[in-house]
């Protein structure tokens, strides 16, 4: 979740519209696992693509090699 608010943040995103967001996520029943992956995935391919982001490159610009260092 971290890092979903902080892209969010970085496309400009404030607290006040993120709040609302999570209040109503949290009321709702969960759905499966597989399905929010594949949301999540999609979620994250859409921004990139609207910004011009490679996804890769995104991944590779040391969020990857932190996670391997730990």
């Amino acid at each position: 979740m971290e890092e979903a608010l902080e892209l969010a943040q970085a496309c400009g995103c404030p607290a006040e519209d993120a709040l609302p967001l999570v209040h109503y996520i949290c009321s709702q029943p969960p759905s499966t696992i597989g399905d929010e992956v594949g949301g999540a995935i999609l979620t994250i391919a859409a921004p990139c693509g609207a910004l011009g982001v490679d996804m890769g490159d995104g991944a590779r610009g040391g969020a990857l090699e932190r996670v391997a260092a730990d």
